[in-house]
């Protein structure tokens, strides 16, 4: 092989090499030249599917990954650390950037966590693996964590909420801790003595006559059911219904008289006539007043002539005679 050709053999090489190193470095290199915030959060429950390079997502859309996942053995709690990016947060689809560094997005989601923003584990899909999901979990108001438990000035803390899934798996362990505490064998022994104690009910006479009467009763209930139905006919109910028609016709007929009668009459008349006829009746019942006295004075004198024709009847039934003799003086019966 000739020199020029081993030279170029060599110069291919080393630009190969230079070419490589310059993108390794590009890459391993490329995150200095991206804005990025640091966030922290702790997990009560299991992380099971979380690992580091998982996806952090705000509501659903990826803005960063899982850095680091730490055990605190103090709170038995787990620690994940994470990093966003900033360019992904923006006031407009024109505009760039809303955060140029880490302390105005730390202003931005401390407002936000008063307003209900949390993180929580998702599920991505039924591979068992697992993400960060920021969202608004919680109702408005302060937060119950409070990021002085990192304990990393640098770090920005953010709530975590308890994950679907675990609510619903301590709600079947409620569920299924509340299920063993039912006695079933006993629930089973009163059932059993309470299916034996109906049968014992059914079978006994008193039973079976009440249903042998319900029966009677039932057969009398549908004979007396077809005799008002072979009454009452449709015919019957026609004839009823026109009669009642006609009578009502007739009512209408005698109210429409009557109103006419009504506006006939001279009310202003009737008036006039009803005040001279009580006018009357008080003179009449002032000088019935007026003679109250003298009829008194006329009962008495009555009253008076009607004792002595009843003394002169009396005195007729005793003796006849007197009536052509006269009266018989006292004393004289003897003579």
């Amino acid at each position: 092989m000739s020199g020029v050709s081993k030279f170029r053999v060599g110069l291919f090489m080393i630009s190969a090499v230079a070419l490589l190193i310059a993108m390794l470095f590009f890459l391993g290199m490329s995150d200095l030249f991206v804005h990025k915030a640091h966030l922290a959060t702790l997990f009560g429950e299991s992380v099971q599917g979380l690992a580091v390079g998982s996806a952090v997502k705000y509501k659903g859309v990826a803005v960063g990954t899982v850095d680091d996942i730490v055990i605190q053995v103090d709170d038995k709690r787990i620690r994940v650390n994470m990093s966003v990016e900033l360019n992904t947060f923006r006031k407009s689809h024109a505009s760039g950037s809303l955060f140029r560094n880490q302390a105005e997005f730390d202003r931005f989601l401390e407002k936000e966590i008063n307003e209900g923003l949390r993180c929580r584990l998702e599920y991505a899909g039924i591979t068992g693996l697992r993400y960060v999901d920021f969202d608004y979990y919680a109702p408005p108001g302060p937060p119950a964590e409070k990021a002085g438990e990192l304990n990393d000035p640098s770090t920005f803390f953010i709530p975590s909420s308890p994950s679907a899934f675990k609510d619903i798996a301590k709600s079947l362990n409620t569920s299924l801790e509340r299920i063993s505490k039912i006695r079933f064998e006993e629930i089973s022994d009163n059932l059993v003595n309470s299916l034996s104690d109906i049968n014992r009910l059914l079978a006994a006479p008193e039973i079976k006559d009440t249903l042998r009467h319900l029966n009677s009763m039932s057969i009398n209930l549908d004979r007396t059911t077809g005799s008002i139905n072979q009454v009452v006919t449709e015919e019957r109910l026609q004839n009823i219904a026109e009669q009642t028609e006609q009578t009502l016709q007739a009512i209408r007929s005698l109210s429409d008289r009557i109103s006419a009668d009504a506006d006939r009459v001279d009310l202003p008349a009737c008036a006039v006539a009803f005040r001279d006829a009580a006018s009357v009746i008080q003179d009449a019942a002032e000088a019935i007043a007026s003679r109250r006295q003298d009829l008194a004075v006329t009962m008495e004198k009555l009253g008076r002539a009607l004792d002595s024709l009843r003394e002169l009847t009396d005195m007729l039934n005793q003796d006849p005679s007197a009536l052509v003799r006269g009266r018989r003086q006292p004393g004289s019966e003897g003579h």
